[in-house]
C-alpha cells in the first residue's frame, strides 16, 4: 500500500464517521444531530453545520425557559385553541429530538424536530413531522442571536 492510498483510506473513513448521526443525551433531553437534512434539494440542506454539544445544551436551556411562551404566541397567531389532550411543557423532557444545523447568510442555525412517539429507526435518519398536536412540533434557533423562532405545529384536531 503506497502512502496516497492510505492517506485516501484515511480520508474516506474520517469522512464517513463524520457523516453519521450523533446521539446526544442529558437528564432534560435526547436527541440526534445529524450531518445531512433528509431533503436533499431543500434551502437549508446546501450549507450544513455541525452544531456542538454545547451548543445543544445553551439552545434546549433556552427551550425549557421559553416553551410555554412559544406555543401560547403561536396558538394566538393561529388564532386557534390547542386541541391537544398533552401538555408539552410538561412533557418536554420526553420528547426525542433530531437536530439539524446549518448556515443561513452567515448564521449558525439549529433546526429541532420534537417527537413524542418515535420510529425504531428514529436515531438513523431525519423524518418530517406529520401528526403535530401533542405529538410532535418543531422549531429553530439562532446561535448568533441566541433566539428561538419558527415554532409550529399541527393544531387540527387528534
Amino acid at each position: 500500500v503506497c502512502s496516497s492510498d492510505l492517506i485516501g483510506l484515511l480520508l474516506v473513513a474520517f469522512t464517513s464517521n463524520a457523516q453519521k448521526p450523533r446521539y446526544i443525551k442529558s437528564d432534560k433531553y435526547e436527541g440526534v444531530i445529524f450531518a445531512k437534512y433528509c431533503w436533499k434539494t431543500s434551502k437549508i440542506a446546501k450549507n450544513p453545520y455541525i452544531p456542538t454539544d454545547k451548543e445543544i445544551a445553551t439552545m434546549e436551556k433556552k427551550i425549557s425557559a421559553s416553551i410555554g411562551f412559544l406555543l401560547s404566541d403561536f396558538t394566538k397567531k393561529q388564532n386557534e385553541v390547542f386541541h391537544g389532550s398533552c401538555d408539552i411543557v410538561k412533557n418536554l423532557p420526553k420528547y426525542k429530538r433530531q437536530y439539524y444545523g446549518y448556515r443561513d447568510k452567515g448564521e449558525r442555525i439549529i433546526f429541532v424536530q420534537f417527537y413524542l412517539i418515535v420510529s425504531k429507526k428514529w436515531k438513523e435518519s431525519m423524518y418530517p413531522t406529520e401528526k403535530g398536536g401533542c405529538n410532535e412540533f418543531e422549531l429553530k434557533y439562532s446561535i448568533n442571536k441566541d433566539m428561538l423562532y419558527n415554532f409550529f405545529t399541527d393544531l387540527s384536531p387528534e
